[in-house]
C-alpha cells in the first residue's frame, strides 16, 4: 500500500490562491531560481528568534538573524528587529515545550475519525508554549504594517488551524490558542552617502514598541472543528480538481513568479534560466510521523 501523500500548508495555501501554480510546484517540482526579498527577511528574523527561543543567547540570535542573501540595509533592520524583541521581552510569562518541532499526522474523517489513505498533515510549526496549564501555538510574523486590519484576521487564520489539529494529534493534548509575535520591518531608507554603521544606528534609535505586537487568540468554540472540515473537503478537492490558472491571482500581491512559465505555455525549455526543479516540503529535514 502506498503512503500517504503529505500536505503542509503552504501546498494548501498554493492551491487556494492558484491550481496552476500549485501543479508547478506540488506535481511538477518545479521552483523559481530567485526567492522574493520579502520571503528572505522574514526568514532571517524567524531564524533569529527560533535562535532566541532555543538557546537564549541573544549574539547567537542576532548573528543567525544575519543572513547573507539579504542587502545590507535589510540585514540591519532584521538584526535589530530580533535585537529590540530581546529587549522588550526579557521575560516570558510563558514555558517553551518545543521550538521549530516537525510533525507528520494523519489527516482524520471529521465525520467518522478515520484517517485519511490519501493525505497527512505535515509542516514545522514556529513553537509550543505551556501557560497557565494550558498548551499554545507560538507564531512568529513579519509584516510592513502591523494594522488593525492585519491583526483581526489572525482570529480565523487558517495556517493556525492547520498547526493546531496536526499538533493536537502529535501532542495527546487540546491546543486552546495560538500567542502571535508580530514584528513591524522598519520603514527607514539609506540615506544619500549614509554609511551601513550610521544606518544602523539609526535604525536602533527608530525601534520601538510600537514595532512589536503580541497578542493571545484563545479559539472559539467549534472554531477547529469547523476548520477540520473545511480542510477534509479541500483535500479531497486537491485530488480530484481539474488544474486551471487563476489570473486574478498574477498580480495580487507581487509578480506571480510562475508568470512566465504560464506565459510559455507550461514548456519549462522556454524559460529555464528562471526555473530550476526540487521536491515539495524542502523545509522540513526530518519529520517522525505520529
Amino acid at each position: 500500500m502506498n503512503s500517504p501523500r503529505q500536505i503542509t500548508y503552504s501546498m494548501f495555501t498554493a492551491w487556494l490562491s492558484c491550481r496552476q501554480k500549485f501543479d508547478y510546484r506540488y506535481n511538477r517540482c518545479i521552483v523559481p531560481r530567485e526567492s522574493a526579498t520579502a520571503l528572505m527577511f522574514g526568514s532571517a528574523v524567524h531564524s533569529g528568534l527560533e535562535t532566541w527561543f532555543k538557546y537564549h543567547d541573544i549574539d547567537k540570535a542576532v548573528e543567525a538573524a544575519n543572513r547573507s542573501d539579504l542587502s545590507d540595509t535589510d540585514q540591519v533592520k532584521a538584526t535589530e528587529l530580533v535585537r529590540g524583541y530581546w529587549e522588550k521581552y526579557p521575560r516570558e510569562d510563558f514555558t517553551v515545550v518545543s521550538v521549530e518541532q516537525e510533525f507528520a499526522t494523519p489527516l482524520i474523517n471529521p465525520q467518522t475519525g478515520a484517517p485519511s489513505k490519501t493525505w497527512e498533515l505535515a509542516g514545522k510549526v514556529d513553537g509550543i508554549i505551556e501557560r497557565n496549564g494550558e498548551l499554545w501555538i507560538l507564531e512568529h510574523k513579519t509584516a510592513s504594517n502591523a494594522n488593525d486590519d492585519y491583526l483581526n484576521r489572525i482570529e480565523i487564520d487558517m495556517q493556525i488551524a492547520f498547526y493546531a489539529i496536526a499538533m493536537q494529534q502529535v501532542m495527546k493534548r487540546p491546543i486552546v490558542g495560538a500567542l502571535y509575535d508580530v514584528l513591524e520591518k522598519p520603514a527607514l531608507r539609506l540615506k544619500t552617502n549614509e554609511d551601513i554603521d550610521s544606518f544602523r544606528l539609526r535604525v536602533r534609535d527608530d525601534i520601538d514598541a510600537d514595532n512589536y505586537v503580541r497578542r493571545y487568540v484563545r479559539f472559539a468554540d467549534g472554531f477547529l472543528t469547523l476548520r477540520q472540515s473545511i480542510l477534509w473537503a479541500m483535500c479531497r478537492e486537491i485530488r480530484h480538481g481539474a488544474i486551471c490558472p487563476n489570473t486574478s491571482a498574477c498580480l495580487q500581491y507581487s509578480t506571480c513568479p510562475y508568470l512566465p512559465l504560464c506565459r510559455a505555455c507550461g514548456d519549462l525549455q522556454c524559460v529555464a534560466e528562471f526555473y530550476t526543479t526540487r521536491q515539495p516540503h524542502e523545509e522540513l529535514s526530518h519529520v517522525i510521523r505520529n
